[in-house]
């Protein structure tokens, strides 16, 4: 048996703060594969380094939205 099968995030949704890069966006693609759908809240504008937040994202088959917060 697998780790994710008895930590797995399958039709859960995670909020993550600063998805965008780094820490932040580790941590998102890391749930995103444990299969959580990620929403991103940063003080960005949904720049270039989201666009690679959200092709990570897609890539483990989840989705993605961001919304920017102050």
């Amino acid at each position: 048996m697998a780790i994710l099968d008895k930590f797995g995030l399958e039709g859960k949704l995670a909020v993550v703060t600063g998805a965008s890069q780094g820490i932040g966006q580790a941590m998102a693609q890391a749930l995103a594969e444990a299969g959580a759908d990620i929403v991103n809240l940063s003080r960005g504008s949904g720049d270039h380094n989201d666009d690679v937040t959200e092709s990570l994202i897609a890539a483990a088959g989840r989705s993605y939205r961001f919304y920017p917060t102050d």
